[in-house]
């Protein structure tokens, strides 16, 4: 995804903290943990937490051929359960776009795009019964702002220990403001443990 995305400010500071290798991978889990990866794109960050932790992840990739290369990498772990969907605030279906190793339906391009399944977060976890998730990785390029007001608007970010948030900058309408209010309904119930504006933050329940 375009740099104009992300704070760069931010994302020097991130490389410089070797963020993806400590951060992004060290929380309170274990062999019991539920661990949610919303854009799973290759599956890379998921296989970390599995390595580290041996917990049970849910991975979410809606455009089938990363979908296909997931299955595959997990094939042998019966502890990864894969879908071929998107998670947001509603049933439905759409177009996404790619740019580089990122995607959205916030980006336009003059093909198509894939076609894509969206569930809504709510349903789905009342599908599979579960109550709570230890950790929620969300990398979907815009769409987390439609996501996490969902969530919150149903007051079920408490069924979240931890929110791992990539928000993205200049790609919907109003982003200052929406981040803004998520940030602030969030602090009603989580506190931050990392912040690196506009590329990596970490909310997690207060107890």
């Amino acid at each position: 995804m375009s740099s104009i995305y992300f704070d760069q400010e931010s994302l020097n500071k991130w490389f410089k903290d070797s963020g993806d290798k400590t951060h992004r991978i060290n929380y309170k889990l274990n062999e019991d943990s539920v661990v949610f990866d919303v854009g799973g794109y290759e599956g890379g960050w998921s296989q970390n937490i599995s390595n580290k932790y041996n917990c049970n992840i849910y991975i979410f990739e809606p455009i089938t051929e990363y979908y296909n290369n997931i299955v595959n990498k997990f094939k042998d772990n019966t502890k990864v359960k894969v879908f071929n969907i998107g998670l947001s605030n509603e049933d439905s279906e759409g177009y996404i776009s790619r740019d580089g190793d990122a995607s959205s339906i916030h980006t336009t391009t003059d093909e198509l795009g894939d076609k894509v399944i969206l569930r809504n977060i709510n349903s789905f976890m009342e599908d599979e019964s579960l109550h709570k998730v230890d950790l929620i990785k969300i990398n979907i390029e815009g769409s987390e702002y439609d996501l996490l007001d969902n969530i919150i608007h149903n007051n079920n970010q408490i069924k979240f220990t931890n929110l791992q948030i990539q928000f993205h900058k200049n790609i919907i309408p109003e982003w200052v403001n929406r981040r803004n209010h998520i940030r602030d309904e969030l602090s009603k119930t989580h506190h931050l443990t990392y912040d690196y504006s506009f590329v990596w933050e970490n909310w997690e329940i207060n107890i």
